[in-house]
């Protein structure tokens, strides 16, 4: 969201901001396209994890989005603090 918020994007829900961020970062190349699937992936465990009753995911598939979710935060965080 603060990467959105630098640019003057607003949202108001989390899908919105996905979609922001996918337009205006991944699909421009600003944001290396080779986090789409996981940025979409970990979207998609949140909403269930947040919404669905009865939602359970094994710990080593989650600690296999550790290092790709680390490097998506440090590009995101380059591109705020520029």
């Amino acid at each position: 969201m603060a990467l959105l918020a630098k640019y003057g994007y607003e949202c108001s829900t989390h899908n919105g901001a996905k979609t922001l961020f996918s337009k205006h970062f991944i699909l421009s190349g600003e944001i290396s396209d080779r986090y789409c699937k996981t940025f979409s992936q970990m979207f998609t465990m949140r909403q269930f994890g947040d919404y669905d009753d009865f939602f359970a995911i094994d710990v080593e598939k989650i600690e296999d989005y550790f290092r790709e979710v680390e490097l998506l935060i440090a590009e995101n965080k380059e591109k705020i603090l520029t």
